[in-house]
């Protein structure tokens, strides 16, 4: 069953309406992050209920009124949000034309649905649809959709429909940073490097311009009533604090030279027995590796936060307002029903980032102030290595073609930081203010997005490739001193840069060009297509007229082996740096519900691939990350973009729609580095491949 719709079934949970003007306002708890998922819905709801999209209105996410789907993250909103609301719409148009047939009483007479109105054919009695819904009992049960259940594939644009893109660009779009109460008090948690072992509270509470200070133990924070003052008072709170500065760390530098012997934890998993390799076998080797990776986003993280009353009410631009909720109240000691977070909106968000953090520290200092409306937004130096980060990855693979020239041995090692550390994961709070609160709430060990969830450092690392014997590896990092966690794709930009990279390797060894060594060793219809299409739609074009210090990459892969799928090329030129000139991806995500949102989503996964596999990364120093400011930390620029051409397949009868958003993480930087090795004549793989990277391994 629909996994949003067991845990809510009422018709009332997901859509009720609004009358004055008449309007079906729908409920979701899956939280809008810049993907436009609220146009999705609306265009799904609308579709079921036979109205103009300007009847649809999408009631703000919060955790008193909306339905409790958990996380917006897994690239899910659809699979699992969508057929919710479309389930529900369809319940509730069934339901009104009931009550419309009851109030026509057109015993033989036939009733349709005109846009809002039904009617009878033959009388032509008429009633509003609004009002026969209105009369529908909230108290429904909604069925999940049955098997037959025909989506509606949309493949046109509707970029210029969607008023959320043009609110966005007109500067209407308001985000958690703009909102204002009256009467806020302005906060920061003040940290530095280390921990806080002693404050003058005296010295700290009389600084100029101060108006509250919250102190316990670890976690110390400062308010005042303007956002300017607040920065000169945390600079010369800093002046009455000590620290105790970290250690010397085992982790510093490029991750492949420590990150094997700071693993632990070790998870195995067998698709075959094991033996060893025979002589006669042709065998390849690659390794490939990331450092750690921001969120850089254009926006800090920011909270509000309000209690008085025993009611906790909180503002937060989190991926699960829900779970952040019940954190809040297990460390609060409040009751869940007395805690609310609302969501708000903010710009750019790639995974479990600085939110969560924000909202507690806000949620900590509000607790201490009652009727105080308390702002908290973090400083760029703690969104930027304060907040979670992308987990550290390194990848071994040794692979073998037996004398038919098949795969005949995978043996696939993983190394890598933890994936999964969200508030409420495995029990844990994960939450940095409560960590400082009480540093014995910090887990004993640190675990993994579950395999039953899509795994986290072995997401897409078992081959979908025709493999005799075929092992994984997972061993994973335990004592670091940041936070790693969710990051777009989590595991899947490194294992799918492995495996696609040892297919080009053994294509080499079995003499066979990259697309046809694929193709032997896969069996799935939908994937086979998927490079067939790729290989006779696009190959020519993106190899037309290659210079000599261009090559063509390609790379197929699923997500999760249960989302949408991808094969993509990549044409580079090797000049002072590499640089990606296009980028040709095809992807079958079934039926489509809104083309401009699925664009969008492709298009920008596959642009901060490219920024992640040719330009960022960060490195611990003395434990901590060495960047100070985004100037440390490059990004792809607009000066850069890659032409990019989307081929989206038409879905087949009966699919299901898939999720986007995580994509092209993994085949982008797969394709950019078979095309790399190509060029380069040499196998490339630790990144990010900058200039500096690329002098020192030909200069190797």
């Amino acid at each position: 069953m629909n996994p949003s719709l067991k845990m809510n079934s009422r018709l009332g949970d997901w859509i009720s309406v609004l009358r004055d003007p008449d309007l079906f306002v729908i409920r979701t708890g899956k939280v809008e992050l810049g993907q436009h998922i609220h146009h999705a819905l609306r265009v799904i709801a609308a579709r079921e209920l036979d109205v103009p999209i300007e009847m649809i209105a999408v009631e703000p996410v919060s955790t008193s009124d909306s339905p409790a789907e958990g996380l917006t993250a897994g690239s899910l909103s659809v699979q699992h949000g969508g057929s919710a609301i479309a389930a529900a719409s369809r319940t509730m148009r069934q339901m009104a034309q009931r009550v419309a047939e009851t109030r026509l009483n057109p015993g033989n007479d036939h009733i349709e649905q005109n846009e809002s109105q039904f009617e009878a054919i033959h009388s032509g009695l008429k009633v509003s649809l609004f009002e026969c819904a209105a009369a529908v009992s909230p108290d429904t049960n909604v069925e999940g959709l049955s098997s037959e259940h025909v989506w509606e594939n949309s493949l046109g644009n509707s970029l210029l429909t969607n008023a959320s893109y043009r609110d966005a660009a007109s500067g209407e779009s308001r985000y958690i940073q703009d909102l204002v109460f009256e009467n806020t008090i302005h906060a920061r948690a003040v940290r530095g490097p280390g921990r806080i072992v002693r404050a003058e509270i005296d010295s700290i509470e009389s600084i100029a311009g101060v108006v509250a200070v919250v102190s316990q133990n670890g976690f110390l924070a400062i308010g005042c009533r303007e956002e300017y003052e607040l920065e000169r008072c945390c600079k010369e709170a800093e002046t009455h604090i000590s620290r105790q500065l970290p250690g010397d760390c085992a982790h510093d530098g490029p991750v492949e030279g420590w990150i094997k012997s700071a693993c632990s934890n070790v998870s195995r998993f067998e698709h075959s027995s094991r033996r060893a390799q025979s002589a006669s076998e042709v065998s390849a080797q690659i390794a490939v590796s990331r450092p750690f990776l921001l969120h850089a986003s254009i926006a800090p993280s920011c909270a509000f936060a309000r209690y008085r009353d025993g009611q906790l009410e909180v503002w937060s631009h989190s991926q699960n307002i829900f779970a952040l909720r019940d954190v809040l109240a297990s460390q609060l000691e409040l009751l869940p029903e007395n805690v609310r977070v609302h969501h708000v909106g903010s710009a750019g968000c790639y995974g479990h980032n600085g939110a969560d953090d924000a909202a507690a520290d806000a949620a900590l200092i509000a607790y201490q102030l009652p009727g105080e409306m308390v702002r908290v937004s973090w400083p760029r130096i703690d969104d930027i290595t304060r907040a979670p980060v992308g987990a550290p990855m390194f990848v071994e693979i040794d692979a073998a073609l037996d004398s038919e020239k098949r795969i005949s041995h995978w043996d696939y090692r993983i190394w890598s930081g933890a994936h999964g550390q969200r508030p409420g994961g495995h029990g844990n709070p994960n939450l940095l203010a409560f960590y400082e609160k009480d540093p014995s709430l910090r887990p004993a060990q640190i675990k993994d997005v579950p395999p039953a969830a899509g795994g986290g450092a072995e997401r897409n690392g078992f081959t979908c490739y025709d493999v005799s014997e075929h092992s994984v590896e997972v061993s994973l990092l335990q004592h670091i001193p940041v936070r790693t966690s969710a990051l777009r794709g989590l595991g899947t930009q490194m294992n799918v840069a492995a495996i696609e990279g040892i297919m080009d390797e053994l294509a080499v060894c079995a003499d066979e060009d990259p697309i046809s060594f694929r193709l032997r060793h896969l069996g799935e219809p939908r994937a086979r297509a998927m490079l067939e299409r790729l290989r006779d739609n696009w190959m020519g074009e993106a190899a037309a007229g290659i210079a000599e210090n261009e090559a063509v990459g390609i790379a197929y892969s699923r997500y999760k082996e249960k989302s949408a799928y991808a094969a993509v090329a990549v044409r580079l030129a090797l000049e002072d740096q590499p640089v990606v000139k296009g980028i040709w991806a095809v992807v079958d995500a079934g039926p489509v519900v809104d083309f401009a949102g699925l664009r969008n989503q492709v298009e920008g996964g596959a642009i901060q691939a490219i920024s992640w596999t040719l330009l960022e990364g960060a490195y611990l120093r003395n434990s901590l990350l060495d960047i100070e400011s985004l100037e440390d930390y490059p990004i792809l620029g607009w000066d850069c973009l890659p032409k990019f051409t989307l081929d989206v397949v038409e879905a087949s009868p009966g699919s299901q729609p898939l999720g986007v958003g995580e994509c092209m993480q993994g085949p982008v930087t797969a394709a950019i580095l078979n095309a790399l090795s190509k060029v380069a004549g040499m196998r490339l793989g630790h990144l990010p491949v900058n200039r500096e990277r690329l002098i020192a391994a030909m200069s190797a």
